[in-house]
């Protein structure tokens, strides 16, 4: 799963979001990797990649696999300025757009046929579907 993810999704993520780094570190394709293979091994937060699932990632012989810490801070840098609404009743709400996030939603969306208003869990399990067919 891992490595359809890597070959097929993995160039989408980079070509949208941009490098993250040209010498060394992770790429944010390999952050989502990493991320995802939280979520394909059953896990339930983030530090499940560093406290159980790194010993057998990084057995495989090219997938990389980052720690729960650059998880993290690759999500925090795709953060943009939290924006605050106001409800009618006087209740402020803060939302984090992630902009970015957002422009690569709507074209993995459209590369794959999904409605504009899917989750990804939709995306991720129609697209390793027709893989796998």
């Amino acid at each position: 799963m891992r490595d359809l993810f890597s070959r097929y999704v993995g160039p989408v993520i980079d070509k949208v979001l941009g490098l993250r780094c040209t010498s060394y570190g992770y790429q944010y394709s390999e952050i989502a990797g990493s991320l995802s293979s939280v979520y394909f091994c059953g896990g339930d937060c983030v530090e499940d990649v560093t406290s159980h699932l790194m010993p057998h990632l990084s057995l495989h012989p090219t997938l990389r696999t980052c720690s729960s810490d650059t998880i993290l801070r690759g999500i925090l840098e795709l953060a943009t300025v939290n924006t605050t609404y106001t409800s009618d009743t006087g209740k402020s709400y803060d939302f984090n757009t992630a902009t970015k996030l957002n422009s690569l939603g709507r074209i993995d969306a459209k590369a794959f046929g999904l409605e504009k208003c899917s989750r990804i869990k939709a995306f991720v399990f129609k697209f390793f579907a027709s893989k796998a067919a």
